[in-house]
């Protein structure tokens, strides 16, 4: 997926204006209309299509970031923009705080796997503070889109081949899976699994030479994740996985790399 082509500048803006929740939806609706893609879909379908998704539940991640998204049938090209509202808007976020920047996704119905490895990429963007600050701070429209292109670039510019690492990680720290996910997720061409598993004390408990050292009460989240990656992407994987797993103490989780000697099938998000 190429962000830098579903990226229009004519489906970025940046408002002053004091807004709520339904007129945000309606500013995004009609900022996507921009898009050659939606030429066949009324601005009104667009709004109805955001507005059930939020009636789900709040797309507003926290930190002052939302990613609005929906479906829609009839169109097979996504369209990605972003819409920064200087003033805040009170958009159900879990912290409570208001929201600035929101990026927003129409995607085609039928593309649910691409959908989901673009809400990981977006994701895992802007959980970096100095994203949202550089999106929020920007001079123009231009230098927004060059900072989320930017992003991209550093990810997966590269040329694809046959070559694939096996990547495993094992979580004991339930605080640090939801961000591993959207890491290995984000990766264009994987194949991804999560086992559920259990810490070895589980079964240490019911052996009677351990049992009368083994604590009840710990904590038993234990997740293992395999996936498949193109090797030129192992080296910004490795960091970006170093860099969660080094945050606060390494204590929890571990992960490894090895060399895949043959693949062959694919697997659905």
């Amino acid at each position: 997926m190429d962000i830098e082509q579903i990226l229009l500048p004519e489906c970025i803006e940046v408002s002053s204006q004091k807004e709520d929740k339904e007129s945000i939806l309606k500013n995004i609706a009609n900022l996507a209309k921009k898009n050659p893609t939606l030429n066949k879909i009324s601005g009104e379908d667009i709004y109805k299509a955001l507005a059930e998704r939020e009636d789900m539940g709040s797309t507003a991640i926290s930190s002052r970031i939302a990613i609005p998204h929906c479906r829609l049938d009839g169109i097979d090209d996504f369209v990605l923009g972003l819409y920064v509202s200087k003033e805040g808007v009170e958009f159900g976020a879990i912290d409570k705080k208001d929201t600035f920047v929101f990026v927003f996704i129409i995607a085609p119905a039928k593309k649910q796997k691409e959908h989901v490895r673009l809400l990981s990429f977006i994701s895992q963007y802007l959980r970096k503070d100095e994203n949202i600050s550089r999106l929020i701070n920007a001079k123009d429209i231009e230098n927004i889109r060059k900072s989320i292109i930017r992003h991209t670039n550093k990810a997966k510019d590269s040329t694809q081949d046959n070559r694939y690492k096996l990547v495993t990680v094992i979580i004991q720290d339930e605080n640090k899976f939801e961000d591993i996910l959207n890491v290995l997720t984000e990766s264009e061409g994987s194949n991804i699994a999560i086992v559920e598993a259990s810490n070895a004390s589980r079964y240490l408990y019911h052996m009677p030479l351990f049992s009368s050292f083994m604590q009840t009460d710990r904590n038993d989240f234990c997740r293992i994740i395999t996936v498949t990656v193109e090797s030129e992407f192992i080296a910004d994987l490795k960091n970006s996985l170093t860099e969660i797993i080094k945050n606060k103490n390494n204590n929890g989780t571990i992960f490894f790399v090895q060399n895949i000697e043959y693949l062959i099938g694919s697997l659905e998000i």
